[in-house]
C-alpha cells in the first residue's frame, strides 16, 4: 500500500509540474504576441514619422565656375525636383569663373521648382566675381562668419584678353543690369550689387547682412536649417509663397562623379590658358617641322580641350572632334613610312594671280615640301614626297 501511495503521490506531482509548465508557456506566448502586435502597430507610425522629416540635397562647389560646375549644379536642381526634396543647399566657395556658365547656373536657380539655398561656407570661403550673382540668385542667401562677397567686375581672359573701351563698357553695363534685375526679383540691395559689378566692391558676411545682400549669417549647416525653418519664399511660376520646413531635416549629399571632377580640373581658366598656349605652340612646331606628328597631336588635343574649357565648344562637340582627330592620326610609331595603306587627300592651291589651279596630292603622314617654279607665273603646291607641279626645280621646307 505504501508503494502504491507513493506512486499516486508521484503521479500527482508530475501532473502539477506539467500544468505549471503549460501556464508558463502560455505566458511566454502571450507576451511574444503582444510584442509582435506592438511592433506591427508602431513600425508604420515610425516609418511615417521618418518620412515626414524633410530631406535637403546638398552639393558642394569649391572651384571656379566652369561648364562642368554648371552642369553639376543644374543636375543637382533637377535631382532635387525629381525626388521631391524640401530644398537644395549649395555650399559655395569660388573665385569666380566664366560668364556663360554663371548665367546658366543663375537661370537654373531662378527657375527652380524647389527652394535653393546658397551658403558661402566654410569660414574663409568667398563668393567672388561670378559667385556674387549666383548668391544673389538664391531663394535664400547665407554666409558663414569669416567669409566675403564681391569683386564682380567682368574681365576678359585668354590670349589678347584686354578689351577695348567700347567692348569693356558694353560688358560692364550688361553685367550690372543682369545683377540688378536678379536683386530686384529677390528683394536684395540692388545698388550695392551693382556697385560690386561696376566698382568691384567687396564686403564681409556681417556687412552683407547689414546691407541686405544676404538673408542670414550661420556658423554651420545645422544652424542654417534652424534659421530658415518656416521662412516663406516664392518659387518660379508660383502664385503663393511656399513655407520652408527644415526642422529635423535629413541631409542628402550629392558628390561630383569622377567624370565631372576630371572635367572640372581641365576647365579651370588657368588650365585653359595653358592648354591654349600648348595648342598654339604644338601647331606652330608641326607646321615648321612637318612630319614630327607629336607636336601636332598634342597641339590639336590641347586646343580642343582649351576650347571646351573656355566654353567655346560644348562637351559633346569637343568629344566628337577628339574622336575624329584620333581617327585621322597614324597607327603606330612608324605609320609615316607606310603611305601605301592610306589614300592621300587631294587639295587645290593657287597657281598664279590669274586664278589657275594646280591639283596636287597631299600626304599628311610624312614631311611636306613646298615645290615652286623658278618663274613668277609657275604654279606651286604643298605635296607629300614628290613634285606634282610641272616646271618646279627646287623645294623648301614648309
Amino acid at each position: 500500500m505504501g508503494r502504491c501511495t507513493v506512486g499516486y503521490e508521484g503521479i500527482d506531482i508530475g501532473r502539477e509540474t506539467i500544468m505549471m509548465s503549460k501556464k508558463g508557456s502560455l505566458k511566454v506566448i502571450t507576451m511574444a504576441t503582444v510584442v509582435v502586435l506592438v511592433n506591427c502597430l508602431l513600425c508604420p507610425l515610425l516609418s511615417l514619422a521618418q518620412q515626414a522629416r524633410p530631406v535637403f540635397d546638398v552639393i558642394t562647389i569649391n572651384a571656379a565656375i566652369t561648364p562642368p560646375v554648371a552642369q553639376y549644379t543644374l543636375a543637382g536642381i533637377a535631382a532635387a525636383e525629381k525626388s521631391g526634396a524640401a530644398g537644395l543647399i549649395i555650399l559655395l566657395d569660388t573665385p569666380g569663373g566664366l560668364d556663360t556658365s554663371m548665367r546658366e547656373m543663375a537661370k537654373g536657380i531662378l527657375n527652380a521648382k524647389v527652394p535653393v539655398i546658397v551658403f558661402v561656407y566654410p569660414p574663409g570661403a568667398r563668393a567672388a566675381s561670378a559667385g556674387v550673382i549666383i548668391t544673389a540668385a538664391a531663394h535664400i542667401a547665407v554666409m558663414a562668419p569669416g567669409t566675403n562677397i564681391g569683386a564682380a567686375h567682368p574681365v576678359a581672359i585668354g590670349i589678347g584678353g584686354a578689351m577695348d573701351k567700347t567692348m569693356a563698357q558694353k560688358v560692364e553695363n550688361d553685367a550690372a543690369a543682369y545683377v540688378r534685375a536678379i536683386a530686384e526679383q529677390r528683394g536684395r540691395n540692388a545698388d550695392w550689387l551693382e556697385k560690386a559689378v561696376r566698382k568691384s566692391a567687396s564686403i564681409t558676411a556681417e556687412d552683407a547682412l547689414r546691407h541686405r545682400v544676404i538673408d542670414f549669417v550661420a556658423e554651420d549647416v545645422p544652424k542654417l536649417l534652424a534659421m530658415i525653418d518656416k521662412e516663406e519664399i516664392m518659387l518660379s511660376g508660383g502664385k503663393s509663397p511656399v513655407r520652408i520646413k527644415s526642422r529635423d531635416a535629413i541631409l542628402n549629399e550629392k558628390v561630383m562623379s569622377l567624370r565631372q571632377e576630371i572635367l572640372t580640373a581641365i576647365s579651370n581658366p588657368n588650365v585653359a590658358y595653358i592648354l591654349m598656349l600648348l595648342g598654339l605652340a604644338g601647331l606652330y612646331f608641326e607646321f615648321t617641322s612637318p612630319g614630327a606628328l607629336l607636336p601636332g597631336i598634342i597641339g590639336g588635343i590641347s586646343l580642343l580641350l582649351a576650347f571646351f574649357s573656355l566654353q567655346t565648344l560644348p562637351v559633346n562637340y569637343a568629344g566628337v572632334l577628339l574622336i575624329l582627330f584620333a581617327v585621322n592620326q597614324p597607327r603606330g610609331p612608324f605609320a609615316g613610312h607606310h603611305r601605301r595603306h592610306f589614300s592621300p587627300p587631294r587639295f587645290f592651291f593657287p597657281a598664279n594671280i590669274t586664278g589657275e589651279l594646280c591639283r596636287c596630292p597631299l600626304d599628311t603622314l610624312c614631311g611636306h615640301s613646298l615645290y615652286r617654279g623658278d618663274k613668277g607665273n609657275q604654279p606651286w603646291c604643298v605635296v607629300g614626297g614628290r613634285n606634282c607641279c610641272p616646271g618646279s626645280r627646287f623645294n623648301a621646307a614648309l
